[in-house]
């Protein structure tokens, strides 16, 4: 039997994803302005394949707490504060678009 090639599932558009972003910065009540990562790649054990990080951008402080958004393709599947697995204190943010 020959071996299938992986479905390939793309990396979550930031601008097609962003009302999803908005409602996860809502939930973990980060303060305005909101930052975010491109799109990472997740632990190869995850089952959700791409991250968005996301943070506060209003203080130092809070540019040390993160959230971690995962996506298949555009679609959002959950998040939750990010670990180090993660790699979001190596990202370079930008602002959340409107």
């Amino acid at each position: 039997m020959e071996d299938t090639p992986a479905a390939t599932i793309n990396p979550p558009d930031p601008s097609k994803v962003t009302a999803s972003l908005r409602v996860v910065a809502g939930q973990a009540k980060l303060a305005e302005p909101v930052e975010i990562s491109g799109p990472v790649a997740a632990n190869p054990i995850s089952a959700v394949p791409w991250i968005i990080c996301l943070r506060s951008g209003a203080t130092e402080e809070s540019k040390r707490h993160t959230y971690s958004a995962f996506f298949k393709n555009d679609e959002y599947v959950s998040s939750r504060m990010s670990v180090v697995v993660d790699h979001c204190e190596t990202q370079a943010f930008s602002a959340l678009g409107k």
